[in-house]
């Protein structure tokens, strides 16, 4: 009997030791699993503050970027305008005395010619504001620019504003001929200094090429549209009317205008 009970008493230790080795394992495969998912949420947790520094530093070079191409444009805007100040200046000292340059139509208009001399007129829109519309639009688009006189005649006039220079082009557009032949009013005389738009034939036909007087002319009255009048350069108009001509009053050395352009009195 007591045999019995000892056995028993040793059943029962040994089911007692079984049971605390398995709540133990438990207990470590608990804490392991525990450790396991910490350590992969600190893995992940470490690997969006990389990418989020990663980013931080992406955005902040292309703010860089952003930037340095503002200043470079802005080097760009600034290198312009200062181009075009030194432009103005260039052409500020290259205009005729008592004038300066400007970039607005004006009624005053300078003939550089290429021998450095000028001829600044005026222009009289009340009298022909057809003519010197057409005119203005020519100088703004830089037309003359380059072009020669192409027909000279000493104690009547000098011509100029053909692009081919022959005295057979024009601008491609043909305008109303501002004169009283032509049933428009125009009391400007064909004096001395005057400035007036050539034409063929036909009354209408007025384009690109004028004229300046040498000497008056008053048989030109009614039938030629004066526009304007110099009013600087009369010595270069008569270097020009003095200048060696050919058979056709054509200059034997190119009288060339370098430049024509708007200015305005100081």
């Amino acid at each position: 009997m007591k045999a019995l009970k000892r056995f028993i008493t040793i059943v029962l230790f040994s089911l007692a030791l079984v049971s605390l080795s398995a709540c133990s394992q438990t207990t470590s495969l608990g804490s392991k699993g525990k450790d396991t998912e910490a350590a992969k949420e600190t893995s992940i947790s470490g690997a969006g503050e990389e990418a989020g520094a990663e980013k931080t530093e992406a955005d902040q070079e292309e703010a860089a970027d952003k930037e340095e191409e503002k200043d470079q444009s802005d080097e760009t805007e600034t290198e312009k305008a200062e181009e075009k100040e030194e432009e103005k200046m260039a052409k500020d000292f290259t205009v005729a005395e008592g004038y300066v340059y400007s970039e607005e139509k004006t009624n005053f208009v300078d003939i550089l010619m290429e021998n450095g001399s000028h001829m600044v007129v005026e222009l009289y829109p009340d009298l022909a504001p057809i003519t010197v519309e057409n005119f203005q639009d020519l100088v703004s688009k830089n037309f003359y620019d380059g072009i020669i006189f192409h027909r000279v005649i000493k104690g009547f006039m000098i011509q100029g504003g053909d692009p081919d220079g022959v005295g057979t082009g024009g601008s491609g557009k043909h305008i109303k001929g501002e004169f009283a032949s032509n049933g428009v009013e125009n009391k400007l005389r064909h004096e001395r200094g005057v400035l007036s738009m050539a034409r063929s034939m036909m009354k209408d036909s007025a384009s690109s090429q004028f004229f300046i007087v040498h000497q008056d002319a008053p048989h030109l009255d009614g039938e030629y549209a004066a526009f304007g009048k110099l009013v600087y350069g009369f010595e270069t108009l008569d270097e020009i009317a003095n200048a060696a001509t050919d058979a056709r009053d054509k200059p034997q050395q190119e009288v060339k205008m370098e430049k024509v352009f708007f200015v305005k009195a100081e």
